[in-house]
């Protein structure tokens, strides 16, 4: 008879966990092609990131890990503008960044109103 799944992973981490190895032969990948810099060290952070959401013991203890995350990598998307990438991925992490901040700026909004 099989193992009992873990009940520490959910469905979340399960995906986050598969999107990490995509990420690391994403970056394994663009090592190999002689990409950029910039967009080698921004493929590397997000696969930090989702490795970071993909474990459980890393993301319970942290408090909104998967929205300060996405803040940093919006934030690592930034400096990769300013620095000249050509590379439309920087954008997607600054709109992300933005995204995850006005959410975490609203939820904690909310619970402030209701007295949480």
């Amino acid at each position: 008879m099989p193992a009992p799944w873990p009940s520490d992973f959910d469905s979340a981490s399960v995906v986050c966990a598969l999107l990490t190895l995509l990420s690391a032969a994403l970056v394994g990948r663009a090592v190999r092609a002689g990409d950029d810099l910039v967009a080698v060290s921004l493929l590397g952070v997000q696969t930090l990131y989702l490795f970071g959401a993909a474990v459980p013991r890393i993301h319970e203890r942290v408090p909104h890990y998967r929205r300060s995350g996405a803040i940093l990598l919006g934030g690592f998307g930034g400096v990769a503008l300013l620095a000249g990438s050509s590379s439309d991925l920087p954008t997607l992490y600054v709109c992300l960044g933005i995204c995850a901040a006005v959410d975490l700026y609203v939820e904690r909004r909310s619970t402030a109103l209701r007295g949480e």
